[in-house]
């Protein structure tokens, strides 16, 4: 938790007959020490520091552990997820790449079959292999 400053001023407090929220919250705070849900988000503030000095430094110490634990841990899941993209980015451009490199040598292929070259020669000019090469003179037969 970081430090704070904290003016500390004491008041006598009498009741007047009309009461504003803010009145009405810091009474209430004053009086139980706590801090009601509806309260004002600065009340709710001192509340949480007052709370922090009471603590022992041995539990001021394992709040700053935590503390920084938990940074940690978010720093290294952004990480993770930074690195999780970049790897699927790089696998979706390799894929993309490969399938329109073999797109590109079966068209290749067709137009090899179709001039009529050799069987041996689509293979090692188009890196395609026999298998493939016997199922696109299949389709193209029909």
């Amino acid at each position: 938790m970081e430090k704070e400053l904290i003016k500390i001023a004491f008041f006598e407090y009498t009741k007047p007959t009309t009461e504003t929220k803010n009145q009405y919250h810091w009474r209430n705070y004053l009086l139980t020490g706590e801090a009601l849900p509806e309260s004002p988000a600065y009340i709710k503030k001192a509340s949480q520091i007052i709370e922090y000095i009471n603590l022992s430094q041995e539990e001021r110490d394992m709040i700053s552990t935590i503390e920084r634990l938990e940074a940690n841990e978010h720093v290294e899941r952004e990480y993770l997820i930074e690195e999780s993209i970049a790897t699927g980015i790089a696998i979706g451009e390799a894929t993309g790449i490969s399938t329109g490199e073999k797109k590109k040598a079966l068209e290749i292929a067709k137009k090899m079959i179709k001039r009529g070259i050799d069987l041996q020669d689509i293979i090692e000019d188009t890196g395609l292999s026999i298998s493939e090469i016997q199922t696109l003179l299949k389709n193209t037969r029909h």
